[in-house]
């Protein structure tokens, strides 16, 4: 799972630092396809255009934060409701489930 805060989903969206979200994905592109070519399974978070409004150009401003944490946390719960999203998110919590079980085993 890689969260990408910097990036920008789909790889643009009309913001004053659309040029370092847009090499920020280019950069999260070529890594994403390497690992894969690996045989690594990769799930992307990056803000989408609501989110990154909601941030401004200073994401770490106190007076959006709240506002900041809603948008993200909405965003990611639609991402993530994608089959697309959800299938990989589910095996990988199915195996970290089995490792968790296997662990109190051994420690039991």
């Amino acid at each position: 799972v890689v969260v990408a805060s910097m990036s920008v989903a789909g790889g643009w969206a009309p913001t004053p630092d659309v040029l370092l979200r847009r090499a920020v994905h280019r950069r999260l592109e070529r890594e994403v396809r390497r690992l894969r070519r690996a045989g690594t399974a990769v799930v992307r978070i990056e803000p989408s255009a609501r989110v990154i409004r909601a941030m401004g150009i200073n994401a770490m401003a106190d007076d959006r934060a709240e506002d900041v944490v809603r948008e993200a946390f909405l965003d990611t719960g639609r991402r993530t409701a994608d089959p697309r999203v959800a299938a990989p998110l589910a095996a990988l919590a199915d195996r970290a489930s089995h490792r968790d079980d296997l662990v109190s085993t051994l420690a039991g």
